[in-house]
């Protein structure tokens, strides 16, 4: 699990800091206990980043403005282990790894922001303002085990000897942090030339039409454009990829399989990227690896957009995307408020979840199992003009 350390601060906000056995959680004091719950019980757990965020309400009664979630992979090297975290509101973390820190903070982007990070040797997470402390200051609060407690700060090394509960004291405790050598720490401190391969992971999505959403032969794919790398992407510009390793790890179990009705259509598998509307056409040239499906709804009041709404399958989660549409688009999650998307937003929805988008078309997201039988007609797709 590592080791966790929670500092207390009087002059500070409170938050209620979830230590998992591979992630660490931040939400305000005050928070729904059911939500602190839900995320406790997954303690023990190997869990996503994802997974943990479709834990926490965005809106309604109960929503959460701020919080911070990092999640430790499987140690790559050395000099570290590869986290991914997601921050929104007033929090930030601050990333420690060889070559010094950087903070990563949500900058304004909603509904959150998600990083990825190699060669990690410790996390800082804390209110927003605070300062960027030391290496050799990293461990020295109270020490605690797994679970919830509430404090100003929480200091995660993960990939450490575990941490012991509070009373206890052992020899991995009182053991000084790794150093972050000569490097300068403060708001963002860039690492040297020699360890850039540790930066911010960027994984750029790869896309491509499948033949029977084209109802003929597929567009050609481009590959992507390369980008600057910029340090930190919404979630919805991000794709996890698989990096090559020189160890074999068993692969985990079974994934997820989604479904989704659209209308009083027949259930269908979540195995492509979803586009929605009264005459739904892609916006942009597929790159390499994407299959997308165009799905005509009908719309005699033209409540509907050309293209709605996106819906696809991101790792083991579903992700909604409003289109920019005209009318909205409203989630309405199992036993929660009904909540509309701002024109281009994105939300992480659970099995159960409906979602509008006018005239009367409903789709609803569920969860399939492998004996299940599906539909084996094609949707009512259209090739994109050109």
């Amino acid at each position: 699990m590592g080791r966790a350390h929670v500092v207390h601060d009087a002059t500070q906000s409170r938050w209620t800091f979830i230590v998992g056995e591979h992630f660490v959680a931040a939400v305000p004091a005050g928070t729904d206990p059911a939500v602190v719950a839900a995320l406790n019980e997954r303690a023990s757990r190997t869990v996503t980043v994802e997974e943990l965020v479709s834990l926490i309400p965005l809106g309604g009664e109960g929503a959460v403005a701020s919080f911070a979630l990092v999640v430790a992979g499987a140690p790559s090297d050395g000099d570290g282990i590869p986290v991914s975290g997601v921050v929104r509101g007033d929090v930030v973390v601050d990333v420690y790894s060889v070559g010094g820190s950087r903070r990563f903070s949500d900058r304004g982007i909603r509904p959150w922001l998600l990083a990825d990070f190699r060669a990690v040797t410790a996390i800082v997470i804390a209110e927003d303002g605070s300062g960027v402390p030391r290496p050799a200051e990293i461990g020295t609060g109270e020490p605690v085990g797994r679970g919830p407690s509430m404090a100003a700060r929480l200091d995660w090394q993960p990939g450490e000897p575990p941490a012991v509960e509070v009373g206890g004291r052992s020899d991995a405790e009182v053991r000084s942090p790794p150093d972050a050598g000569a490097a300068p720490v403060g708001d963002t401190v860039h690492r040297p030339r020699r360890l850039a391969e540790h930066d911010t992971v960027l994984r750029p999505r790869r896309h491509e039409l499948t033949p029977d959403a084209a109802a003929g032969e597929p567009v050609p794919a481009a590959e992507p454009q390369v980008e600057p790398a910029p340090e930190q992407r919404p979630m919805a510009e991000r794709q996890p990829v698989t990096q090559p390793t020189d160890e074999q790890h068993p692969e985990p179990g079974p994934r997820p399989r989604f479904g989704l009705r659209i209308g009083q259509g027949d259930e269908r598998e979540l195995d492509a990227v979803y586009l929605i509307g009264r005459r739904p056409r892609l916006g942009r040239v597929p790159a390499v690896g994407e299959h997308v499906r165009l799905v005509d709804v009908p719309s005699p009041s033209r409540e509907v957009s050309a293209t709605h709404v996106e819906i696809r399958r991101e790792g083991d989660v579903v992700v909604v995307t409003d289109q920019r549409s005209t009318n909205g688009t409203f989630i309405v999650p199992p036993h929660a408020d009904r909540i509309r998307l701002r024109p281009g937003q994105s939300m992480v929805v659970s099995v159960g979840t409906m979602v509008h988008i006018g005239d009367g078309t409903i789709v609803t997201i569920s969860a399939l199992e492998d004996s299940r039988e599906l539909s084996t007609d094609p949707p009512t797709t259209r090739r994109p003009r050109t």
